[in-house]
């Protein structure tokens, strides 16, 4: 027991001597020890000291300090709020019933602002129910500011975070004072000076937006002039685009104008979209003009749809005129991978607009059919007007793999209108083939225009792989003379070559149009692989009437601007765009990297055009409005769409990704009319 209880017991002992043996001095020994161990545990027996229970200091000995010893539990008891067991007890502050009155056990409440679990329901401040009334005054779920929450006017339950500003009124609705209130399109310019406060594309001095529909400049007195259309934008600027339905669809590979097919006074589109339908079927559509703004092509007036599957129907569309003599535009619809013939032989399908919705191409009103396996009969097709003056208007189609005068050396059919049925191509009126193996003839085709003065409309016909300048340099030839039945295309009035090794020029043609103001039709011809400015940037040439004379020493070569653009892949001549007299020309450069990787871009000219041009200078750059869009794949004049006296341009963009972006690959086409 230690020094100090020794003592104790022997003072209790001699105390005790006189007391009479057994219970008696029993009874006074515990009478008298007790109350001495007693005062040894408080005072004297821990070190010879009594615990002090507020200096921090374990005065006993015993390892516990103030009021973690026991010795002290009386006198210190639970504190209620210091997350500390302040009695021993095992429970702390609120959880220990000697805390009842203080935290609400006992009729406590919560105070909601000084971090602590005042009524003992284990919720603090304002995640307590109980003070709401506090937190959130005018119950709109946000806690006010004033006890840390974002509710910068807790009066307002219209005023908090997730509010909408409301402009001009001098409330900061979304309780952001970034959030302006006389500035709602961030412009710069306040409401009261601002003719649009909602788009940011307006404001006093503002360059002018094409394709919006609108007058930019607050301080315009009137429309600005259509040139300040003509400049560098990007397709996403369009007056109106046409959006493939689903992925893959590629609508936008072939793009053509159809002519008034309603006769209301606004030109039509057709747009070919080969990757619809299941494995590939194809399908084309018919757009009615005026249009603008995003279209989704499930609208148009009729979709053509293909026989089978992997029919590619939609390769290629052409406006046909009036190839059945009913009075009505026909369309023209390839399908180069058809097996009516033989697998992969190709048809071309002469379809009516007189519908309306889905039409099957089995019921086109006329079926043309190729002459043997695997000619790819549609790779290239154009309505010719009359070029036999009988009054009918004709067609041409390009076949470049087929095999009559050596193997893949290509082919180009004329037929006279009318046409109708079951067509076969081995029995057309004309039939031209290729001069060599593998010249690829026909893999393009076109109407030329009037190119030499005597009234009669001419051909265009490229063979994309002819040797005669180099290995695969190209050809493109031009015929005026019309003779029926089989010639080689050596027998052609005029021919351009390539410059050089796997220019493949004669890519796409182009004619029907006057780019110098002299009265005779001009041709464009395209070589995508010419590496003038770069491998793979492109060319294209310009060669005008007569071009009997004029095809192989062109007036005008234009090159593309980068390293893979494949300027020339595409080509049109749309007609006056401009409105100066001279007809102008659009040159597609799908691999164009201006606007991203492969965005595409189109190219507008104004004629006249002369010499070495770089397309980097063109009147109109249109750009992609994506990568990997390839845009410029297809291009086309297409008319007056929207009514406006002026001739608008169309450009696919068939690996766009289509309705919303949400179709990879759905396709596009772009209609740009050149206004606001």
């Amino acid at each position: 027991m230690g020094t100090v209880a020794s003592v104790v017991a022997l003072n209790a002992q001699r105390s005790c001597r006189g007391s009479v043996q057994g219970t008696v001095r029993l009874t006074c020994l515990m009478t008298r020890v007790l109350p001495m161990i007693a005062l040894c545990l408080l005072s004297a027996c821990g070190g010879g000291r009594g615990e002090v229970c507020d200096n921090s200091v374990d005065d006993d000995g015993d390892g516990l300090a103030d009021c973690r010893d026991q010795d002290c539990f009386a006198v210190c008891g639970e504190q209620c709020g210091n997350a500390v067991d302040d009695d021993g007890d095992g429970l702390v502050d609120c959880a220990d019933e000697d805390c009842d009155t203080t935290c609400g056990g006992g009729g406590g409440v919560e105070d909601c602002s000084n971090d602590v679990d005042d009524d003992g329901d284990f919720v603090i401040d304002c995640a307590d129910d109980d003070c709401d009334a506090v937190c959130d005054a005018d119950a709109d779920g946000w806690i006010t500011t004033a006890l840390g929450g974002p509710d910068c006017d807790d009066t307002d339950p219209n005023v908090h975070p997730d509010a909408d500003e409301v402009p001009y009124n001098g409330v900061d609705e979304d309780c952001d004072p970034a959030t302006s209130d006389s500035d709602v399109d961030g412009d710069g310019f306040a409401f009261d000076v601002d003719c649009d406060d909602d788009s940011a594309a307006s404001y006093p001095g503002a360059p002018e937006t094409c394709g919006d529909g609108v007058v930019n400049d607050c301080d315009a007195t009137g429309e600005p002039p259509r040139e300040v259309c003509f400049t560098t934008r990007s397709l996403s600027t369009a007056d109106a685009v046409m959006l493939g339905v689903s992925a893959d669809d590629l609508a936008g590979y072939a793009v053509a104008p159809a002519g008034d097919v309603n006769f209301d006074g606004f030109a039509d589109l057709v747009i070919g979209s080969y990757g619809d339908g299941p494995e590939e079927t194809g399908a084309a559509y018919l757009v009615l003009g005026p249009v603008t703004g995003p279209i989704d092509l499930s609208t148009a007036q009729i979709k053509w749809t293909g026989e089978s599957e992997e029919d590619w129907a939609g390769f290629s569309v052409a406006p046909g005129g009036d190839l059945t003599g009913n009075g009505l535009p026909d369309i023209l619809i390839s399908a180069r991978y058809d097996d009516t013939t033989a697998d992969n032989a190709g048809a071309v399908y002469v379809a009516r607009v007189d519908a309306a919705g889905t039409v099957e191409l089995s019921e086109a009103a006329a079926k043309i059919r190729a002459e043997d396996r695997g000619d790819s009969a549609g790779f290239s097709l154009d309505g010719l007007g009359d070029i036999n003056g009988d009054g009918q208007d004709d067609l041409i189609i390009g076949a470049l793999l087929n095999s009559n005068s050596g193997s893949q050396a290509g082919a180009a059919y004329v037929l006279l209108g009318p046409t109708t049925g079951n067509v076969e191509l081995s029995l057309a009126d004309y039939r031209l083939y290729g001069e060599s193996p593998r010249d690829a003839a026909g893999c393009a085709v076109g109407a030329a225009g009037d190119l030499n003065g005597d009234g009669a409309r001419d051909l265009l016909i490229g063979a994309c792989q002819s040797d005669h300048a180099g290995e695969d340099s190209g050809t493109a030839y031009q015929f005026s003379t019309h003779v029926l039945g089989d010639r080689l295309l050596a027998a052609a009035d005029g021919a351009m070559t390539g410059e050089s090794n796997h220019d493949q020029l004669g890519s796409a043609v182009a004619g029907g149009g006057d780019v110098n103001g002299d009265g005779l039709d001009d041709v464009l011809i395209g070589a995508p692989f010419n590496d003038a400015e770069g491998d793979d940037a492109g060319a294209a040439y310009l060669a005008l009437g007569p071009a009997t004379t004029g095809m192989n020493q062109p007036d005008a070569r234009l090159v593309g601007e980068e390293i893979g653009d494949r300027a020339g892949t595409s080509l049109a001549v749309v007609g006056d765009v401009d409105g100066d007299g001279y007809d102008d020309v659009v040159v597609g450069a799908p691999g164009s990297d201006e606007a991203g990787t492969d965005a595409g871009a189109a190219y507008l000219l104004f004629g006249p055009l002369a010499g070495p041009i770089d397309l980097a200078n063109a009147d109109a750059r249109l750009l992609g409005a994506a990568a990997f869009d390839n845009a410029g794949q297809s291009v086309a004049a297409a008319g007056d769409v929207n009514g406006d006296l002026f001739l608008d341009v169309l450009v696919g963009a068939p690996f766009h990704d289509g309705v919303d972006g949400l179709a990879p690959s759905g396709g596009a086409a772009y209609l740009l009319t050149f206004g606001l």
